[in-house]
C-alpha cells in the first residue's frame, strides 16, 4: 500500500498538466501563421504529456528503460515547517541524478562535475532528461545545472526538456521530478538477469 502511494505520487507529478518552460518570452509576428504545433508558437498545457515524454526520452529503440527521481522528500507532518526554494530542491535532485539514488538521504556529495567536461569521480550519464517543476515560480526556476553538457553523451543534441506548472502539487509548495533515460537502470537490470541465469543453472 505504501509503495503504491509512492509510485502514484511520482507518476502524478509527471503526468498532470504542464507547459514547456522557455528561457525567454517568445515574440510573435502577428502575420506569421505557421504551424500551431511548432514549439516556439505553442501555448498552454502540453496536449499529450506522456507522448511528449516518450518521444523525448525513448527515441532510440535500444534504450527504453527510464528512471524517476523526485524532490523534496519530506514527511507530511514536516511540510508545514519546511522552507521551499527552487535552488535547494534542484541541487538535491541533480545530485540524486548523477549518483543514481532514488533517496535524498545519504547522498554521496563527493561525486561532482566540473564546470567543464572533466569528471572528478564517476557519475551517472543520461541520454536525456525530462524535468517537471510544479509550484510557485516554477517558470522562473534556474535549470541550467541540468543542461550541463557533462551530464550527457557528446552526441546528444537536445537532451533536456523542462515542463512547468504554477499549481501547487499536493501539500508541496514546490516539487520537482526528473524522468531520465540513463545508466541508472543498468545495475538493477544486471542483478535481475544474474538471478535469472542462476535459477537456470
Amino acid at each position: 500500500h505504501d509503495l503504491n502511494k509512492v509510485a502514484a505520487k511520482a507518476l502524478a507529478s509527471v503526468l498532470l498538466p504542464a507547459e514547456r518552460q522557455r528561457s525567454a518570452p517568445v515574440e510573435r509576428d502577428p502575420f506569421d501563421f505557421g504551424s500551431p504545433d511548432d514549439d516556439d508558437c505553442a501555448d498552454g498545457p502540453e496536449p499529450n504529456l506522456l507522448g511528449s515524454l516518450v518521444d523525448h526520452l525513448c527515441s532510440h529503440p535500444a534504450f527504453k528503460m527510464l528512471t524517476m527521481k523526485c524532490a523534496p522528500q519530506v514527511q507530511p507532518k514536516a511540510l508545514a515547517f519546511t522552507e521551499f526554494k527552487w535552488g535547494t530542491i534542484l541541487k538535491w535532485l541533480r545530485q540524486m541524478l548523477i549518483v543514481s539514488s532514488s533517496l535524498d538521504e545519504t547522498l554521496d556529495w563527493g561525486v561532482k562535475i566540473d564546470s567543464g567536461s572533466s569528471i572528478n569521480r564517476v557519475h551517472c550519464k543520461s541520454m536525456g532528461n525530462f524535468l517537471v517543476l510544479r509550484g510557485r515560480e516554477a517558470f522562473d526556476a534556474d535549470v541550467t545545472s541540468f543542461a550541463d553538457k557533462a551530464l550527457y553523451p557528446s552526441w546528444a543534441s537536445d537532451p533536456l526538456k523542462v515542463m512547468c506548472s504554477n499549481q501547487r502539487f499536493l501539500q508541496h509548495e514546490m516539487f520537482a521530478t526528473v524522468v531520465s533515460n540513463s545508466q541508472a537502470s543498468i545495475v538493477p537490470m544486471r542483478k535481475v538477469l544474474d538471478k535469472a541465469y542462476n535459477m537456470l543453472d
